[in-house]
């Protein structure tokens, strides 16, 4: 490689890292918004704002980058479980913000790559080392240290963000059976498409009328989503996902911030713990799939 290739290749990683830590450092006030829609309205109608307008301002986007025969799926029925695991690990993640600090229900949620690990042999027929096996069982472990059940603090609502990890599990398997289908953004579009259809089917039944102010922070709901995951688009198009996914949990910072000053909620040393056990885990298992040359052309597994 010559020293012009190298500096270009240089230049393009930073870029690539540059969105994501936008992107993870931005995710968190969308959480935040949605976190306080759900103090008013039902999680219901939470979820289907944040999907209808993400399909507002993403729909303009795809269309000005493909031409309209790109848009057909050359595999509905994938396309269509994918987009029910992202909705499902969606509202469970809702679900959990409104009975838990955003750090918590967010740390629980990064079990999904731990999910991962120990369902794709079975699921995808994926060989996985000893190692990678243990860094999943001490993820767990982290992950039992922040729910600590049995000890008096338990909180049951900790499940939706266990269920929250299981259902991006689920979503970033089905990514890899149709990986290169069709191209992020596209996959990204449908995955909205199914979430305003499947929401607007339900949500009349819960319906409660927002005012101007609450219609506002649904829109900046949508919209920042939008935004992160296009940028998480445009970065795992120029970089490999292995080296970009450990940025993602640079999300941690802004959540903690975003629970503390909005909310009062700061994690006690006992969470702290959890997370780091979750985290030095999820890192662990990162760098293994780069050190094997595991390619992902998608987005990092993200609910939100």
């Amino acid at each position: 490689m010559s020293p012009g290739q190298g500096q270009r290749e240089g230049d393009r990683l930073v870029r690539a890292i540059g969105m994501v830590l936008v992107a993870t450092l931005i995710f968190p006030f969308m959480d935040g918004t949605a976190k306080l829609l759900s103090e008013t309205y039902p999680v219901l109608q939470v979820t289907w704002a944040r999907y209808m307008f993400h399909l507002l301002v993403l729909l303009p986007l795809v269309l000005l980058r493909y031409p309209l025969r790109a848009l057909v799926p050359p595999n509905p029925a994938g396309q269509l479980l994918r987009a029910l695991f992202l909705l499902g690990g969606t509202l469970t993640f809702f679900a959990g913000l409104y009975y838990l600090p955003l750090v918590d229900v967010l740390a629980l949620s990064f079990t999904a790559p731990l999910v991962v690990t120990v369902t794709s042999p079975f699921v995808l027929g994926e060989r996985i080392s000893v190692r990678r096996i243990t860094a999943a069982t001490i993820g767990f472990i982290g992950a039992l240290v922040i729910l600590r059940p049995g000890v008096g603090v338990f909180e049951w609502a900790s499940l939706f963000g266990i269920a929250t990890g299981v259902m991006i599990a689920g979503y970033a398997m089905q990514t890899r059976r149709i990986a290169r289908a069709v191209p992020s953004a596209i996959a990204l579009l449908y995955t909205s498409i199914v979430g305003v259809v499947v929401m607007s089917a339900i949500v009349p039944f819960f319906w409660r009328m927002p005012d101007l102010a609450d219609i506002g922070l649904m829109v900046f709901m949508g919209a920042s989503a939008a935004f992160c995951h296009w940028m998480l688009i445009l970065a795992y198009e120029q970089a490999e996902a292995s080296l970009l996914a450990p940025f993602s949990y640079a999300e941690l910072i802004t959540a903690t911030l975003i629970g503390l000053f909005l909310f009062g909620d700061f994690p006690d040393a006992m969470t702290w713990t959890g997370i780091a056990i979750v985290v030095a885990s999820g890192l662990y298992i990162s760098y293994q799939e780069r050190h094997l040359g595991l390619r992902r052309v998608r987005p990092p597994e993200t609910t939100t």
